[in-house]
């Protein structure tokens, strides 16, 4: 009885969550599709370029996902052999080895320095791989969710000055560990669509999806935390996928098996936990990978018992010591004088995340609270900071904080290419440190990238192909039977919604969960197919047999 209460209890919490992503989602995807750039958020996030507008690629988005829904019913059969897993395994690995080397390519051809945030930690990266201490930083103190990010820059410009013989400038390697990190995303997120799906045409439209949003993103050439921190979620998601697995051998006969699966349950919920606490180490967001995986884990009592959950907390506890003393010799490494008093927190961006002239975005303004109490303590100003969010959200109201919501939302989603078309360039490499060819290649790629003759037809089409990416999305709130899987995905999605909603936003701060939403949107559609399905054979094929 205990164990049926408990099964009933979690299959509610997973409905009241789909319910829950619906009514916050379907608002936001109907705003983007029929309203769009006319939605009235901060000017200056409002993608404008697009040769079409917004109202006409919605509509072509909708026919869109009709025929990619009924092209998965009809290639519903096509499925994955398991005996021929391994080979799939290796075209995929060969076909994002190649999309990695293409990538470095087109990274040189449009490459050139960025200013704000991410030419803060480029200048640090410098400093620590010429092993010269950055002493007091007040940049890296009032910001040290951006000490990560320069530590790790750090890393790679020591080891190519340590290598000597590197024949471009240390930010092409900057930029290859870009492509690197997006082409590893990109391989997970197929892998994750094939264990999930075990069907050939998801798969290929997982792919396809992240080969245009992802891989071609020019976010990878940025050394910042967006791109790399792309991989972690998704990688998150697939182990624990795999840790899961490993609970179908764990109940044998044989005690043997039964153990093994036991040690490879917690290997592969190890690594999961890992990969989301490094991405969450670049950027914070990534964080809400742990807290799903550990919802998970409270909603497997029935099966697992109180014991597994404390040792699975006790990981957790693990894992946070490990980053915070991670963190520690980071300081150390970068030789940087830490002020703490002056650090930001959660309430900072919280606070930022309710300003209305900016939508939610960053404001000089709000910044300005960390001159405003330099002669207090960060405890006070904190609190100062939280009094402040919840003040503007009680001015709002209602409906005026759920508009507010609405609006911040609309912006973070209405613009595929995740912000990087709204970046200004600093400076180009000239000189000796050249990267670019200089060829007609060069003029071709920067034609498309950077204000060139087909900028507006390449950021259409990403916007086409972002607009049927989300409207995937809330399938996984559609099934008929819950699944592991997909209700991971669901617990993913709602915590990137809910940051979205609550802390600082922008649609950069989406790209770093670009490959999982994919992932979500592709097991969307799969479940469109499978209602759409049971919709003809119920009203139609019954229809006609009855008829015979």
């Amino acid at each position: 009885m205990d164990n049926r209460w408990q099964k009933f209890c979690s299959q509610t919490f997973f409905m009241w969550c789909s319910g829950l992503m619906l009514a916050v989602f379907v608002p936001v995807l109907f705003c983007v599709l029929a309203i769009g750039n006319n939605m009235d958020y901060w000017s200056d996030a409002k993608q404008t370029t697009l040769l079409f507008s917004t109202q006409v690629l919605g509509l072509l988005a909708l026919l869109g996902a009709v025929v990619l829904t009924g092209v998965m019913y009809l290639c519903r059969n096509i499925c994955l052999d398991q005996k021929y897993n391994w080979i799939v395994n290796v075209i995929l690995f060969a076909v994002f080895l190649s999309i990695f080397f293409l990538n470095t390519m087109v990274s040189r051809e449009i490459a050139y320095r960025v200013p704000a945030d991410a030419m803060h930690v480029s200048e640090y990266g410098y400093s620590a791989g010429m092993r010269q201490p950055l002493g007091y930083c007040t940049y890296l103190s009032m910001c040290p969710n951006n000490i990560p990010i320069s530590y790790f820059l750090g890393r790679i410009c020591r080891t190519v000055f340590d290598r000597g013989n590197f024949p471009y400038v240390v930010d092409y390697a900057w930029m290859q560990m870009g492509c690197a990190v997006v082409t590893i995303a990109g391989f997970f997120s197929c892998l994750t669509v094939k264990k999930l799906t075990k069907k050939l045409l998801p798969l290929i439209i997982c792919f396809l999806a992240g080969f245009l949003l992802v891989e071609c993103s020019a976010l990878k050439m940025i050394p910042y935390t967006d791109a790399y921190a792309v991989s972690f979620s998704v990688m998150a998601a697939y182990f624990y996928l795999l840790s899961r697995d490993s609970d179908k051998e764990s109940g044998e006969n044989l005690l043997l098996k039964g153990r093994f699966a036991e040690g490879r349950r917690y290997l592969f919920l190890i690594l999961a936990l890992v990969n989301a606490g490094l991405g969450g180490l670049i950027k914070p967001s990534v964080y809400i990978m742990i807290i799903a995986v550990m919802i998970m884990e409270i909603m497997r009592l029935r099966v697992r018992g109180w014991l597994y959950l404390l040792v699975d907390l006790l990981l957790v506890l693990a894992l946070m010591f490990g980053i915070g003393k991670y963190k520690e010799h980071m300081i150390e490494y970068l030789g940087l004088e830490y002020n703490e008093d002056i650090s930001t927190g959660w309430q900072y961006f919280l606070m930022l995340g309710q300003n209305e002239t900016t939508t939610g975005v960053h404001n000089p303004q709000d910044a300005a609270i960390l001159g405003e109490f330099q002669h207090e303590t960060k405890e006070v100003r904190h609190k100062v900071e939280l009094q402040r969010a919840f003040e503007r959200l009680l001015e709002k109201g209602f409906p005026g904080a759920p508009y507010f919501f609405l609006q911040k939302l609309v912006m973070v989603f209405n613009d595929a290419t995740f912000g990087w078309a709204g970046t200004w360039v600093e400076s180009y490499y000239e000189g000796d440190s050249v990267l670019a060819s200089g060829t007609s290649r060069t003029e071709r790629l920067r034609d498309i990238y950077w204000n060139g003759r087909w900028t507006g037809a390449y950021y259409t089409i990403c916007q086409l192909a972002w607009y049927i990416v989300i409207i995937g999305l809330p399938g996984i709130c559609l099934m008929k039977k819950r699944n592991m899987g997909y209700d991971l995905l669901l617990l993913s999605c709602l915590g990137i919604l809910f940051y979205q909603m609550l802390f600082e936003a922008r649609s950069r701060y989406l790209f770093v969960f670009l490959p999982l939403l994919i992932v979500a949107s592709v097991c969307g559609y799969e479940q469109y197919a499978n209602l759409a399905g049971g919709f003809i054979r119920k009203h139609f094929l019954k229809a006609g047999a009855d008829r015979e």
